[in-house]
Parts: structure tokens; C-alpha cells; sequence
């Protein structure tokens, strides 16, 4: 089977001077210390879901599980953070997701080589870069291809919503798999390898074979040599 679709990070990145970030100190201000741990908490799970996290009651009893506060607690301080826009509050209401724009701006910053990138529309908060951009049009533009739109369960919507690709991917293709066709691709690397195999048989022989020619050639050439001193020593003999 194709390893899934990786849709989530390994990694983000926290600005150093995090606690001077204007959300965060009034955050910090109101809960403290604790504020900032559930901020980073909340991160952190977005990331590693992608650009989003399911919230809903049984979500908050799982974070609060981790020893942060009680869970009365935690849906106070994440109340307080849709009230400061650290997540978008529309988004929130209409899906029950935690998301915001600097969280999906970092996500596409951190995955733009990746070779398709699972975006769903209806919660995408950020404008994506312009193909036309004289100095960076060109990186766009692959970005660009790379994108595809799903929905809510991960299935595709639109394999292709900028109209940049000239073969697009087929829409039967399941989003959560990384190989179009893992079969064929499988196929294709044996047979890769016995060409190669066969490659380096095939020289090894040449070599072989070479190495034989000129064995022979010298040994005529001896042969050659020991003749015409033959027939030098009967003239005087």
C-alpha cells in the first residue's frame, strides 16, 4: 500500500521574541503563564493535524487531560483567544474549527515543496501568492500546481483551481495517498533495477571480453616473435 498522504507538520516555528507578540502579552495578562502554555498547546495540535484542530467538548477534556486547567477553565481561555482574533471566530462558529491566517500562512510557508498540498477552501483565510508577480511568478505558478481543493473529509473538489496544470491529476486519485500508483510505481523501480543490474552485467563482460582480446592479441604477438627468432637462428645455425 502508498504511505498516506502527509498532511500535518513534524515542526513549527516560535518567534523568539514570542512573549512581545501583541496577542500573546495581553493573553499572558489575563491567564499568565497558563495562557501561554494553552497557546502553545493549541498550536501545536493544529500543526500536527495541518492548518486546523476539531474543537468541540470531548477535545477540551483531551487538552485539559494533559494537566493545563480544568476543562471550564480551558473553554474560557480559548473564548478569550477568539475574542483577541488569535483563532478566527467565523471559522469557529460555522465548523467548530481553530484556525486563523498566520497559522495557515506559516503552514503553506512550510509545505510548498511538498508534491500536492490538501487545501480545503471554505476555511482557507489566506490569499495565495500571484502567478503573475514579475520577479517571483515563476515559483508561484509551481506552488500553484501543487494545490488542490478538498473538502472538510479530504475529498477532492477541485483537482485543479487555478487552471495552471496541463494534465491535471485524475479526480478518482485518493487524496490521502502520496503515489498516483504505488502498483506501477513498484513495477517501474524493478524494472529500474534489472535494467541497471543488467547494465552492469553487460559491462562487467565487455570488460571481460576485452581484457580476453587483448590476452590473445599479445600472446599471437609472442607467438609472432618467436617464430621469426626461429627462423633467424636455422639461416645461421
Amino acid at each position: 500500500m502508498a504511505r498516506p498522504q502527509k498532511t500535518g507538520l513534524d515542526y513549527f516555528n516560535v518567534d523568539t521574541d514570542i512573549e512581545s507578540n501583541r496577542k500573546v502579552r495581553l493573553l499572558m495578562g489575563k491567564f499568565g503563564l497558563l495562557g501561554l502554555g494553552v497557546w502553545l498547546h493549541f498550536h501545536n495540535a493544529i500543526y500536527a493535524n495541518g492548518y486546523y484542530l476539531p474543537i468541540d467538548n470531548e477535545a477540551i477534556e483531551l487538552s485539559a487531560s494533559y494537566g493545563l486547567c480544568e476543562p471550564e477553565k480551558l473553554e474560557e481561555i480559548v473564548e478569550y483567544m477568539l475574542n483577541k482574533k488569535i483563532f478566527n471566530r467565523d471559522i469557529y462558529e460555522k465548523y467548530n474549527l481553530l484556525t486563523s491566517k498566520e497559522i495557515q500562512s506559516r503552514f503553506l510557508a512550510i509545505v510548498y515543496r511538498r508534491k500536492k498540498i490538501l487545501i480545503n477552501p471554505k476555511i482557507w483565510l489566506c490569499d495565495f501568492p500571484d502567478r503573475n508577480d514579475p520577479e517571483t511568478g515563476e515559483q508561484n505558478l509551481k506552488l500553484l500546481k501543487r494545490i488542490i481543493y478538498v473538502d472538510i473529509n479530504g475529498v477532492i473538489v477541485n483537482n485543479d483551481p487555478f487552471h495552471v496544470r496541463t494534465n491535471p491529476i485524475n479526480d478518482n486519485i485518493n487524496p490521502i495517498n502520496d503515489n498516483i500508483n504505488p502498483i506501477n510505481d513498484n513495477i517501474n523501480e524493478q524494472r529500474r533495477i534489472e535494467e541497471r543490474r543488467k547494465k552492469c552485467i553487460g559491462s562487467a563482460v565487455m570488460r571481460q571480453t576485452q581484457l580476453l582480446k587483448t590476452c590473445e592479441n599479445q600472446h599471437c604477438f609472442h607467438r609472432k616473435i618467436t617464430c621469426k627468432y626461429k627462423l633467424i637462428f636455422n639461416e645461421f645455425s
